[in-house]
């Protein structure tokens, strides 16, 4: 493809040195890939003025689009090339789809992970605020005073603290 892009560019260089007129490439993608000339205002140069090779002449204000019957062949090359080419590109994709739904529970247990771990990163950047009392952890949960860090900073109110108490024994 990259070849074929490098030869249309080429052709139309050559083209221009061979008709001496200031020709160069354009791509959209309607036409494709496609010769302009930028006509300077008053200059008198019509699209008559124009060689016979030139084909599908098109003209706006300053700008005239043409092609010929050689960069037709190859922007329908090229066409075929990016047809391949995607076709190539969706086995692939699909193959590695195929690979990646055996571990896409892994996947979905690594966003889990990174989600609470996201959690504990940011209550552990609210809770080293100075009145905030760092946890220890050990056999028995007992919290004095316990509020929900991110209701401290949305409350409009101060809210209420509870005490909890949890522990494997009876």
């Amino acid at each position: 493809y990259s070849d074929l892009v490098s030869t249309t560019h080429e052709k139309i260089q050559e083209m221009a040195s061979e008709f001496n007129l200031p020709l160069r490439a354009s791509c959209t993608l309607t036409k494709g890939l496609h010769i302009q000339l930028r006509i300077i205002r008053n200059s008198g140069f019509s699209v008559k003025d124009l060689p016979a090779v030139f084909i599908q002449v098109s003209r706006t204000k300053n700008l005239i689009t043409c092609t010929t019957e050689e960069l037709v062949v190859l922007n329908h090359r090229m066409r075929q090339m990016l047809l391949e080419i995607q076709i190539l590109s969706n086995v692939v994709l699909y193959q590695l789809l195929q690979k990646l739904r055996a571990h896409i529970g892994c996947l979905y247990r690594l966003c889990e992970d990174i989600a609470e771990l996201d959690l504990l990163v940011a209550l552990a950047q609210v809770s080293s605020a100075d009145r905030f009392v760092p946890p220890t952890f050990g056999d028995k949960m007992d919290i004095k005073l316990s509020r929900h860090p991110i209701l401290d900073f949305i409350s409009p109110f101060t809210p209420v603290a509870n005490d909890v108490f949890a522990s494997a024994e009876k």
